[in-house]
């Protein structure tokens, strides 16, 4: 017989059980119809959504380890559109996800049509003492001196003449050189370079999709050499801008310091080659070095400051006041002035970007619809990817439109949500407005954009708001105002006066920037960030920006899984260069160590990087910190990790170093082999891996190469058949990327 107090106590259970289960049943209904609710709201918003859509499906196509068949990809986005039409026309209730599925497919075939059409020939062996000539189409400073000039090149050889667009590094400044001459010289020919490390930034991808099909490296002095056929129409164009441009540079510099004039240069032309580098180091700690290149800020200052001089102008006189076309022919009027403003930068892909964003915020003006709008931030983010789809993967547009997309977001916000207290007209209230309204404009940009820098460059400058905050209003007031009047009056030659007050608010710029970069701790190094936590973390900045449903905070969720992948990824515990040259391990104090300091330098510096290290190779290599102990041609390395030892051998001592080291890196190529225990990697082996990173796992070694990660794609330089051995289905890379190339 049941206890009466048993028996109360199990029918307490039952009911509360019940109620439980009820209560979950009701709270998850509630969680569905709320679900149903956002989803309603967000689906008349979605066009939001498509350069977010095509963006993922060009990602797919980059990601894709060989190039996919174009014709079937071109055609499958043309039926998943063809049936979204149809679902759409009937109502199907499938229609949002064949939409979805057409976004992917559109964005992954205007990337495969984006690389069939730009496909050609390129150099995919390196060649020795070329006799090259060819046309100037720009010209830069190199990183270490010396110029970087982008040829379009003339070889002759046995097989005829080859044209290619080459990137041609030099030694010497070349003084009497310009863009738009003619030279011959003689040159070493490589490959695009490929990743300095698995995972890393492609330069070659890059330099591949601008059009540069090689890299060449003079071995004597440039000559002046004749045109071999009359230039065309585009190209004496071309060549009255340039002289334009370079009599606008000249005028620039000659009026003001020769400390700001460089930077007043970049800010109106473009002209970027005489910054001193302390400048330019400062810039980037105190995180100001966007306003060194041409982008959306400066298009949208030029642009944006003509049409109000415009409006304001005709608010002065009383029968143009009332006037109804008078907003969009001041629209008309900065839309040219910007298309001016881009030919005379020297039109490079960033500004162009900037363009296309600045024109279509006027387009909208002339046709009655707000500029400012995240409808219109979408629209230009399309079209951008529409013309070039490589610019996805380019860290200029992801940063630049995060940091728009994300202030429009906060403005349609605030324009909602602001206080009556605000909008009381007292001159305090204004100013107090303008100084929160900069440094919260700071503070979203600087926060939208912290993933992109983190993954890309490595480091984030813990003082940016700061410095922006204090140089924007300048930037905003004097600087870009004064420059665009010093355009507008240089033809009457009374460009001196607002160019010495451009030159006044550059000065306070870079003492600003001196200041900020000198505090402790301006700058941080950070370590690799993995690709999943940079789209986990831009995943959760779209759904805060762009969703207008309350799911929105969910956004939140993305960005912090995408933090802690970032803070708990492990970093590689060995890396190999491509050439054999340089090799880098972690040391007992986490750090990495160096074998070489002169030896793929490039390679150790980008390693330092991506470490999150912000030493010089230098000063890893001091003689307390070397990880390698050397002696009769063999260096020996032990990791921190209780890991197996590594030695770097010279090819008559391969024998020795496999009975010693767990892993053998030769200098050279050598035909010995180390016992199953021991891996060997030699400069042969390396030439078809490319560099490779290595992660130590309870003693044992795994490889990741640049090879598996790159795949064979057309910017992968194609293997020769001697290339080719029985055990890798590698290309052969090119084994030391030009030590001057950067990623801006």
């Amino acid at each position: 017989m049941i206890q009466p107090s048993v028996y109360q106590s199990m029918r307490h259970l039952q009911k509360q059980l019940r109620a439980g289960r009820s209560a979950f049943w009701s709270h998850m209904a509630y969680l569905s119809r709320w679900l149903a609710d956002c989803w309603a709201i967000d689906r008349a918003n979605r066009s939001l959504a498509l350069p977010v859509l095509m963006g993922l499906g060009i990602g797919a196509y980059f990601y894709l380890p060989s190039e996919p068949p174009g014709a079937s990809t071109l055609a499958v986005a043309a039926v998943g559109l063809v049936l979204w039409r149809i679902a759409r026309s009937m109502h199907w209730r499938g229609e949002g996800g064949l939409w979805v599925i057409a976004c992917l497919a559109f964005g992954f075939g205007v990337a495969t049509f984006r690389t069939s059409s730009a496909d050609g020939p390129q150099v995919t062996l390196a060649e020795q003492d070329v006799l090259l000539d060819g046309r100037i189409i720009s010209i830069e400073a190199g990183r270490r001196g010396g110029q970087r000039l982008l040829l379009d090149a003339r070889i002759e050889d046995s097989n005829g003449i080859r044209r290619l667009r080459l990137r041609l590094s030099t030694p010497r400044v070349n003084a009497g050189i310009r863009v738009g001459a003619w030279i011959r010289t003689r040159a070493d020919l490589k490959p695009l370079p490929a990743p300095v490390m698995p995972g890393g930034f492609d330069f070659g991808r890059k330099l591949w999709f601008d059009g540069v099909r090689g890299l060449a490296f003079t071995l004597q002095d440039i000559e002046p050499s004749e045109p071999p056929d009359q230039p065309s129409r585009l190209e004496r164009w071309s060549e009255s801008l340039r002289l334009v441009r370079d009599g606008i540079t000249g005028r620039i510099l000659a009026v003001t310091s020769e400390r700001a004039g460089p930077i007043a240069a970049a800010f109106l032309t473009g002209e970027r080659s005489g910054i001193a580098e302390e400048d330019n180091d400062a810039m980037q700690a105190s995180s100001l070095s966007h306003l060194l290149s041409i982008s959306g800020l400066h298009m949208m200052l030029a642009g944006f400051g003509v049409f109000a001089a415009i409006r304001y102008a005709a608010c002065l006189v009383p029968s143009m006041a009332s006037a109804p076309h008078v907003k969009k022919v001041a629209a008309g009027i900065a839309l040219a002035a910007s298309f001016a403003y881009l030919l005379l930068s020297g039109a490079s892909i960033p500004t162009q970007r900037a363009f296309i964003t600045v024109a279509v915020a006027f387009l909208a003006v002339i046709v009655d619809r707000n500029a400012i709008s995240l409808r219109i931030v979408a629209l230009a983010a399309t079209l951008v990817l529409v013309l070039t789809p490589e610019a996805w993967v380019d860290p200029s547009f992801q940063m630049s439109f995060c940091a728009v997309m994300m202030l429009v977001a906060a403005y349609e916000w605030w324009s909602r949500a602001r206080l009556n207290y605000w909008r009381e007209d007292t001159w305090l209230r204004r100013a107090t407005a303008a100084v929160l309204g900069t440094a919260a404009t700071s503070l979203v940009a600087g926060l939208a954009t912290a993933p992109f820098a983190a993954f890309h460059f490595n480091r984030l400058s813990l003082f940016g708001v700061v410095a922006n905050v204090v140089v924007m209003p300048l930037v905003s007031l004097v600087i870009m105002p004064a420059g665009v009047l010093a355009l507008l009056l240089m033809p009457l030659g009374l460009e001196a006066l607002p160019l010495w007050a451009m030159d006044v608010g550059l000065i306070a710029m870079l003492d600003v920037a001196h200041w900020v970069a000198a505090w402790p701790l301006a700058a941080i190094g950070v370590g690799v960030v993995p690709i999943e936590a940079l789209l986990a973390m831009s995943l959760g900045l779209v759904l805060l920006a762009g969703s207008r449903s309350p799911w929105r905070v969910m956004g939140v969720v993305p960005i912090l899984l995408g933090l802690t992948v970032a803070a708990f990824w492990q970093q590689p515990d060995i890396l190999v260069s491509g050439s054999a040259g340089n090799v880098a391990v972690r040391t007992q104090s986490g750090a990495l160590g160096f074998a070489s300091a002169r030896r793929a330098r490039f390679d150790a510096e980008m390693w330092l990087r991506a470490d999150g290290d912000t030493r010089e190779v230098s000063e890893a290599l001091a003689p307390a910190k070397r990880a390698f102990d050397c002696a009769h041609g063999l260096c020996l390395a032990r990791m921190a990790r209780q890991g197996p030892a590594i030695a770097l051998a010279d090819p008559d001592a391969v024998g020795v170093a496999c009975r010693l080291a767990s892993l053998v890196i030769v200098s050279g190529e050598t035909r010995d082999r180390c016992n199953s225990g021991t891996h060997l990697l030699d400069r042969r082996k390396l030439s078809k891996t490319g560099a490779i990173a290595i992660y130590i796992d309870g003693g044992k070694l795994h490889m990741r190469t640049v090879t598996d990660v790159r795949g064979q794609r057309p910017w992968v330089p194609a293997p020769t058949p001697d290339d080719l051995g029985p055990s890798t289905g590698g290309r052969a890379q090119q084994a030391d990327p030009a030590p001057s190339h950067d990623r801006n």
